[in-house]
């Protein structure tokens, strides 16, 4: 399954699907930030992606102080709207090879990386078309050899504009690397035709071909009022502009959505410990969810288990969790609640796996 939804959702009648991807602009003229409560507020998987350039794109390179500032507010602001590492993530720049050299793009990434991390977020990087990605110096594959970030975020765009290169730059992004990756913009034809209408459906379906967990396309609905910038444009790529639907594929595409969509889409987190149905898991406790939690520290973080998932939480797990707790910058306490259980699953290579894994357990005991 795969999240389908809006790119550059500039303003809240942007915002369709089930997940959107909104960009903070130096010159401070989308509606980020009510974009962002909005989707938290109606459980739209959210992608903020702070930008180096203007609604005009105007190039601003902040200074490290500015940067460094922007992030660490950016974080602040989602937090204090109930955005969580399950529902948010950041990704750095978008398009950053039009504004700045390759070498400037690792540097303000690495920057950014660990503030975002310490307020528990993913970090995704990228943005970038692939031919001009290659042909300003192997962008892609220089800030994965150089750069620790989460997510390769890509464009399957212009570069992509028929079957064959389409297939051909998913395949090459997927032997880049085996960190997950996104399609946080595509699709650049006319969306009222026939050809636009197959091309989009084919870089869909190579995006989940490798793993895409979320498809941001250009655009659902236009809101002509949030792009300054080319606007006419902008309408061929359109389903809807202001509302209107201008493509006859209109509700197909909406029905994709639907489809395509994971159930559930996000899941909830609870917020208070004695509200939680999963036990606190301690020193003396027994029973599959220790056993999940033996598998998964083994599996996932390399702790070894030489008898085995017992479902018995001795001295040996209560080690492990606590080297744990003490390497991600937990309370070291030996005890598993909801603050490391959820970092245990959201920091795993297959978040979605472990929660299942763990929601069985807790019915089954129950």
């Amino acid at each position: 399954m795969i999240r389908i939804g809006s790119s550059c959702a500039l303003s809240i009648p942007m915002v369709i699907g089930y997940v959107a991807e909104t960009r903070i602009l130096t010159d401070c003229s989308s509606h980020w930030e009510e974009v962002a409560r909005y989707c938290i507020d109606n459980d739209i998987y959210l992608i903020v992606t702070p930008c180096i350039n203007d609604g005009y794109n105007h190039a601003k390179i902040p200074s490290n102080e500015e940067w460094t500032k922007l992030i660490a507010n950016t974080c602040s602001y989602l937090k204090s709207i109930g955005a969580n590492h399950n529902n948010t993530r950041l990704s750095i720049i978008n398009e950053p090879m039009k504004f700045c050299t390759k070498e400037k793009y690792a540097e303000l990434i690495n920057m950014a990386v660990p503030i975002t991390h310490s307020y528990g977020f993913k970090v995704g990087a990228g943005n970038e078309e692939f031919i001009t990605a290659q042909a300003r110096g192997n962008m892609y594959q220089y800030i994965l050899s150089h750069c620790q970030f989460d997510i390769l975020d890509i464009h399957i765009q212009g570069s992509c504009d028929t079957k064959e290169k389409t297939e051909y730059w998913t395949n090459t992004a997927r032997s880049w690397t085996d960190k997950q990756i996104d399609c946080t913009e595509a699709f650049y034809s006319d969306i009222g035709t026939w050809n636009g209408w197959q091309l989009l459906l084919t870089q869909l379906s190579n995006a989940e071909r490798i793993g895409c967990k979320n498809f941001c396309n250009v655009f659902n609905n236009l809101d002509q009022s949030a792009f300054p910038l080319n606007t006419d444009n902008w309408k061929r790529l359109s389903f809807c502009v202001n509302g209107k639907q201008r493509s006859p594929y209109w509700q197909d595409w909406l029905k994709i959505i639907e489809q395509k969509a994971p159930v559930p889409n996000i899941i909830n987190l609870i917020s208070e410990e004695e509200d939680m149905k999963l036990e606190i898991l301690r020193l003396g406790s027994k029973g599959n969810q220790v056993k999940w939690l033996q598998e998964i520290l083994e599996i996932e973080y390399g702790f070894e288990n030489e008898g085995g998932f017992d479902g018995i939480y001795g001295v040996k797990t209560e080690a492990q969790v606590k080297a744990y707790q003490s390497a991600n910058r937990l309370l070291v306490d030996g005890k598993v609640g909801k603050d490391t259980i959820f970092d245990l699953i959201i920091k795993s290579e297959m978040p979605d796996y472990w929660w299942k894994k763990l929601l069985i357990y807790m019915a089954y005991e129950r």
